[in-house]
């Protein structure tokens, strides 16, 4: 039998971020740093290190939420031969994957599940 491109494996399982979660942190992390930045710019503080402080931490919330936006649009795909991104990248080989671990102490997000890699 000759090996199946990762398009042509049958899929198991397939997991999508969902919409409002993802518009939820989104508008959190970002509402944050524009706060951040407001506060910075037109009310700073006595202390010129604490307006620079309150510019790093928010400019940081800003980027920080570009990224999770960037990270939450794709899925995973669970293919016979391995655990893949929606948009075809191979994170791991099945006889990669150790364990997956759903439990109350996992370190995870809401919801979600740590895969340990062998």
């Amino acid at each position: 039998m000759k090996h199946m491109a990762a398009h042509e494996a049958p899929v198991i399982a397939r997991l999508e971020p969902s919409p409002g979660r993802r518009i939820f942190s989104l508008v959190a992390l970002a509402g944050l740093g524009a706060l951040l930045l407001q506060i910075a710019l037109a009310r700073p503080p006595q202390h010129l290190g604490w307006q620079v402080f309150l510019l790093v931490l928010g400019g940081l919330a800003v980027w920080l939420a570009v990224k999770l936006w960037q990270a939450t649009a794709r899925g995973l795909v669970l293919r016979e031969d391995g655990l893949w991104e929606a948009g075809g990248r191979r994170l791991a080989a099945l006889d990669e994957i150790a364990s997956v671990d759903r439990g109350i102490f996992a370190f995870k997000p809401s919801n979600g599940f740590l895969v340990t890699l062998a």
